[in-house]
C-alpha cells in the first residue's frame, strides 16, 4: 500500500471505498473506509483488509461513519487491536505496530469500565468505548487506508511486477494488479489478437474501459501536474502510463493500445538484521552500534529494482514489543523506548532484535530471524511475580492509570534489590518492563528487569554466577516475604544472558560418560567436556539469551558426534603426575588423535 502522508490533495479512495473528513482537525490524510456487514471473527476480517492492502479500523473514527453504521443495525465492529507479546497493539498502514495507549480526549479509543480482559478489541459504536472480545467471536469490521496517490499512482513501477510492468491498484480488487502497455501493429487488431499476445507473455488482457474511466477521474479533479488535454482513448491511456518518455510507446490516435495483466511475481526473499553478534558486546560500544534491516533478493525473474528502497516499509521489534521505528536503520542509543520513553540507559537496550519488511504492492511482510544482543560488562536478571494477590486490580499497561502503581513497584523493587550486596555496586530496574501473562482476563505474572555491572567484586566473592545467582534468589526471597501485598506470592530468578552449567547422561549421547556443558554467557560456539567432534570438526553448542523466559541451552543433536574428544587442558590435568611439561597448546606427544583440537573445555566466555 503507497505512502498518502501529507499528499491529501493527490490521494484518491478505491472505487469500493468511501471518503470521510477526519473529524480531528485539519485534513492532513484521506480517510477511506470500506464497511464489511458479514461478520467475520478477527483474524478473517484482518486478513480480508490485508487483501485489499487496507487495515482494520483503528483511529481516524469518524462521526459521519458511525451514524451510517448505526443506520444499518450494527452496534459492534472489530478494531485493529490486539493483545500481543505482554502488550495491546494497534496495527495500521504498512502493517506498522505500535503499543496502544487509550485516550480520554478522542472519540472510541477509551476502554470500557473494567477493560481490558481478552486479547481482541472490538468498538461500541454507540457509547464509542473499546471492549475486548474472544477472538472467534463474529463481528461487523470495517477496513481503512489512507488512498492511493495521483498522478505517481495508481499506476507505478513496483517490487510486485516483472521489470517494464506496472502496479495498478485502482482495478477492481478481484482483477489482476500488474500491467502493461502495448501497442498493435495495426489499428485493425481486434480485441482477440489482444487478449492471444497477452496470453503468450502474461495471463490476460485488461478491460480498456477500466483505464478510460480512471482519466476521466482524475481530469475532474484537475490534479496539478496532470494536464493532458487529449480527446482520443489511445492519448488516453498513453498519458495514464506516462507518456512515451517511460513506456517507449510512441502512441497516435490512429493507434491501438492493448493492456495485458498478471498477478504480482512470486518474490523470495530473506531478511536479516546487521551486523550480525554471535558473542556479548561492551555497553561502551552503543553509541556507535547501529542495526540495519537488509532484505535480499533470490527471484531468477527480474523484477523492478530501480529505486527500490523507496518502497519498501520497516517495521523493527525488541523482544517482539513493536518500537516505532519505520527506517532502514536502526541507532541503539536514540531511539524512543516502546515502553518508556525515557528509559534511555544502555542496559534497557539489551534485548532479542527482529524487523520486517513490506513491500510496495504486496500484502505481506518478510520477517528477519531474532538478533541477540547483550553486553558482557552487564549482568542481566528477571524476577518472575506468580499468584499476587492484588493482581486482580492491576492496571493494564494501555490504560491511562496504569503509571499509578509506579511509586509502588519502585517502592517494592528497592527493597528487593537489598539483597544485592552492596560491594557489587547499585543495581538498575525497569520498573515498566512488565510482562502480562494473563488467563481469563485476570494477571498470571509480573515481571521485572534489573541489571548488575560484572566488575571484579562479583567474581571476587563468588566463584561463578550460578553461585550468585542462587545466593540472590535466596535472599530476593527472603526480602519477599516481609512485604505484605507480596507474602503469598512465588519468587522466581532467571538470568537472561548466562546458562548455568548442564550434564548431559550417557542415555542421551553415544558417549560412554556424563557429558558437560559449562557455564556460559551468550554464545553460539559454547564447547562441550567431552568435546564433541565430527570427523575431528568441532561441534558447538548455543547459549541464547532471552529477557522473557531466561537464557536456555539450545536444542543439540548428538547424533553428530562421530566421537568424543577429552579437551587437552583435560588431559593435562588428568595426566599432570605421570606427565610433566605439557604444553596445553599442542598436541599431547605420542597422541595423534589429539592433533589439531583446541584447547579448552569449558563454553566461550
Amino acid at each position: 500500500m503507497p505512502n498518502c502522508d501529507d499528499m491529501i490533495e493527490r490521494c484518491q479512495c478505491h472505487r469500493d471505498y468511501m471518503y470521510y473528513n477526519d473529524d480531528a482537525g485539519p485534513n492532513t490524510t484521506k480517510i477511506c473506509l470500506k464497511t464489511f456487514l458479514n461478520t467475520a471473527n478477527w483474524s478473517q476480517a484482518h486478513e480480508s483488509c490485508i487483501s485489499e492492502f487496507s487495515y482494520i479500523l483503528t483511529m481516524d473514527i469518524n462521526s459521519s461513519m458511525v451514524e451510517d453504521l448505526i443506520e444499518r443495525g450494527i452496534d459492534f465492529i472489530w478494531t485493529g487491536i490486539i493483545y500481543d507479546k505482554g502488550f495491546y497493539v494497534s496495527i495500521s498502514n504498512h502493517n506498522q505496530q505500535r503499543l496502544f495507549k487509550e485516550s480520554d480526549q478522542e472519540w472510541g479509543q477509551k476502554w470500557a469500565e473494567n477493560e481490558p480482559i481478552h486479547e481482541c478489541v472490538s468498538l461500541n459504536i454507540v457509547s464509542g468505548t473499546l471492549v475486548t472480545r474472544t477472538c472467534d467471536t463474529q463481528l461487523a469490521y470495517v477496513c481503512q487506508n489512507n488512498g492511493f496517490p495521483l498522478p505517481i499512482y495508481p499506476i507505478t513501477i513496483s517490487l510486485a511486477c516483472p521489470k517494464d510492468w506496472f502496479f495498478f491498484y485502482l482495478v477492481p480488487l478481484t482483477e489482476k494488479h500488474c500491467v502493461k502497455p502495448f501497442k498493435a501493429n495495426s489499428a485493425s487488431t481486434d480485441s482477440t489478437e489482444g487478449k492471444e499476445f497477452c496470453l503468450k507473455i502474461a495471463e490476460d488482457v485488461a478491460q480498456n474501459k477500466d483505464y478510460l474511466n480512471l482519466y476521466k477521474k482524475i481530469k475532474k479533479l484537475k490534479i496539478e501536474g496532470y494536464t493532458n488535454t487529449s480527446v482520443c482513448a489511445t492519448k488516453r491511456i498513453d498519458a495514464l502510463f506516462g507518456g512515451s518518455s517511460v513506456n517507449n510507446i510512441t502512441a497516435n490516435c490512429s493507434d491501438k493500445i492493448f493492456i495485458c495483466e498478471r498477478d504480482p511475481i512470486g518474490i523470495v526473499a530473506t531478511v536479516k538484521v546487521s551486523p550480525e553478534y554471535s558473542e556479548f558486546v561492551l555497553s561502551t560500544d552503543i553509541n556507535k552500534d547501529v542495526f540495519t534491516c537488509e532484505i535480499f533478493f533470490e527471484n531468477t525473474i527480474p523484477y523492478n529494482n530501480s529505486g527500490k528502497g523507496n518502497r519498501l516499509y520497516y517495521n523493527w521489534f525488541r523482544n517482539g514489543v513493536p518500537i516505532h521505528v519505520h527506517n532502514y536503520s536502526l541507532h541503539l542509543s536514540s531511539y524512543p523506548d516502546p515502553v518508556n520513553a525515557n528509559h534511555y540507559l544502555p542496559a534497557f537496550r539489551q534485548g532479542s532484535y527482529s524487523c520486517k519488511v513490506l513491500l510496495d504492492g504486496y500484502k505481506y511482510q518478510f520477517e528477519s530471524p531474532e538478533l541477540d544482543y547483550f553486553f558482557s560488562d552487564t549482568a542481566t536478571y528477571i524476577i518472575n511475580l506468580y499468584n499476587i494477590s492484588w493482581l486482580r486490580q492491576y492496571s493494564d499497561f494501555s490504560r491511562i492509570d496504569f503509571s499509578r502503581g509506579r511509586s509502588q513497584w519502585n517502592k517494592i523493587m528497592a527493597t528487593l534489590m537489598e539483597a544485592v550486596p552492596p560491594a557489587i555496586g547499585k543495581p538498575e530496574w525497569d520498573d515498566l518492563y512488565i510482562s502480562q501473562r494473563r488467563h481469563n482476563g485476570s494477571y498470571e505474572l509480573l515481571q521485572f528487569l534489573f541489571y548488575i555491572k560484572r566488575n571484579g567484586s562479583l567474581q571476587t566473592m563468588f566463584r561463578n554466577e550460578k553461585d550468585f545467582h542462587w545466593k540472590l534468589e535466596h535472599d530476593i526471597k527472603n526480602r519477599q516475604m516481609r512485604i505484605k501485598e507480596w507474602a503469598t506470592a512465588s519468587v522466581e530468578l532467571l538470568s537472561a544472558d548466562v546458562c548455568f552449567e548442564k550434564t548431559v547422561p550417557s542415555s542421551e549421547t553415544s558417549y560412554n560418560g556424563t557429558l558437560i556443558w559449562f557455564e556460559t554467557k551468550h554464545t553460539k560456539s559454547a564447547i562441550s567436556e567431552p568435546m564433541c567432534l565430527n570427523d575431528w570438526r568441532l561441534i558447538t553448542g548455543e547459549c541464547k539469551p532471552s529477557v522473557t523466559v531466561g537464557a536456555q541451552w539450545q536444542p543439540f543433536d548428538y547424533l553428530n558426534c562421530t566421537k568424543y574428544q577429552r579437551a587437552i587442558k583435560v588431559i593435562n590435568e588428568i595426566c599432570s603426575s605421570i606427565v610433566s611439561d605439557v604444553d596445553v597448546n599442542q598436541a599431547v606427544p605420542g597422541r595423534s588423535d589429539l592433533g589439531g583440537i583446541v584447547a579448552g573445555g569449558r563454553g566461550t566466555e
